[in-house]
């Protein structure tokens, strides 16, 4: 845990800045909570996923929040939903393309929000038309409750990049 002033951060949560920091502890993301992850674990390896250690941090922390942004943004995290969205044939290509270590622990609308025991995290549309990587949880903010587009690296998928039912 990092102190920011009066606030406690999670270790996982990296460096952030000013807007996002404000933006977390205006939802009470930095309130003192614990959630169970043995039975959302068991649950995503039913799904094909492993729960690597910063996912199983981020659900530790914000398993079962739902953060609301500008507009009608929403962040949502549950792994377990979040895995769900997968088919099955999908999933050798995120961890191909992303990382083998890949876990989803959040969704956005049209968006599953996947994270690699490396601290990289990647936003990738549920259609398998384009992801973004990012270069850590405030990446994940700035994209996806403040609508910044220009956070992260953006990767269009085609041809073999794509699973055979997205192509």
């Amino acid at each position: 845990m990092a102190n920011s002033g009066s606030l406690t951060i999670p270790a996982w949560m990296g460096k952030l800045d000013a807007t996002v920091e404000t933006l977390l502890d205006a939802r009470d993301v930095f309130q003192e909570r614990t959630v169970d992850v043995a039975d959302i674990a068991t649950r995503l390896e039913v799904y094909g996923f492993r729960l690597n250690a910063i996912a199983e941090a981020v659900m530790h922390t914000l398993g079962g929040l739902t953060l609301t942004g500008l507009g009608h943004r929403k962040l949502k995290f549950d792994a377990v939903e979040a895995a769900s969205w997968f088919d099955e044939s999908a999933i050798p290509y995120a961890r191909k393309y992303f990382s083998d270590s890949v876990t989803p622990v959040a969704t956005t609308d049209f968006t599953i929000i996947l994270v690699s025991a490396d601290g990289t995290w990647w936003a990738l549309d549920e259609l398998w038309i384009q992801y973004f990587k990012l270069r850590g949880f405030n990446e994940v903010v700035r994209l996806k409750l403040l609508g910044e587009r220009t956070a992260g690296e953006l990767v269009t998928l085609q041809g073999e990049m794509l699973p055979a039912q997205s192509r």
